[in-house]
C-alpha cells in the first residue's frame, strides 16, 4: 500500500446518500451525521456507513496494490472466496482526492467506490 492512500477515507454526505436508496441518512444531511468511511491499512481495508442509528461496521477484507490499480479481496461480506470475489479498480490521487474507476467487480463494492470522490476529511 502506498504510503499516500494509507489512513481513513470519507464519501460525502451527498453521494452517500444518493447511493442509499432506502433513506438511512437523516434530514438535513451533514458531514457528521452521514458518511462512508474506507480506511486503507498496509495489507487489509475497513469499512463504517455512519447515518441514523449510529455507525455500522460495513464490512473488511484484505488489498494490494500494483502500481494504479488496487485489488480487494476476501471481504467478509462478499463471501466469495479466493480466487474469486476480487474487485480490481484503477486509483487515482489528484489535490487531495481519491478516485475509483471500477475495473471488475463480482461484490457490491462498486456501488460505494465508484460513486464520488474520496476525501481526508468529512
Amino acid at each position: 500500500m502506498p504510503a499516500q492512500l494509507l489512513g481513513d477515507w470519507f464519501l460525502p454526505p451527498a453521494a452517500v446518500n444518493a447511493v442509499s436508496s432506502n433513506g438511512t441518512c437523516p434530514t438535513p444531511l451533514s458531514a457528521t451525521n452521514c458518511f462512508f468511511r474506507l480506511t486503507l491499512n498496509a495489507t487489509n481495508y475497513e469499512q463504517a456507513f455512519t447515518a441514523i442509528g449510529g455507525t455500522t461496521d460495513a464490512g473488511q477484507g484484505d488489498v494490494v496494490v500494483n502500481s494504479n490499480e488496487i485489488d480487494f479481496f476476501n471481504g467478509r461480506l462478499c463471501a466469495i472466496p479466493l480466487p474469486g470475489g476480487i474487485g480490481r479498480y484503477t486509483w487515482t490521487l489528484t489535490g487531495g482526492t481519491l478516485h475509483f474507476t471500477l475495473i471488475s467487480d463480482p461484490c457490491t463494492r462498486s456501488a460505494i467506490y465508484t460513486w464520488g470522490d474520496w476525501s481526508r476529511a468529512l
